[in-house]
């Protein structure tokens, strides 16, 4: 009797699967999105992401960090 094939995501691939929260294309902890794609790099908020589309990784505005291109984060 055959068994069902077993799926899992794959980090890094540029689609948000399965248990993934983001999935912006790399496994690296310095990018937006954290190597295991199950939660956010501290300072980025990612949005989207599908079978189909990666994730939109942006600075997350308002919290005292100036990263990429922001020009001011007053933390507020």
């Amino acid at each position: 009797m055959d068994s069902p094939s077993i799926c899992t995501s794959i980090c890094g691939d540029q689609i948000k699967t399965g248990n993934e929260i983001c999935d912006d294309g790399d496994t690296l902890d310095d990018s937006k999105c954290n190597s295991a794609c199950t939660g956010f790099v501290d300072g980025w908020i990612c949005k989207g992401g599908s079978e189909t589309s990666p994730s939109t990784c942006l600075p997350l505005c308002g919290d005292g960090k100036l990263i990429d291109t922001e020009i001011c984060d007053a933390g507020t």
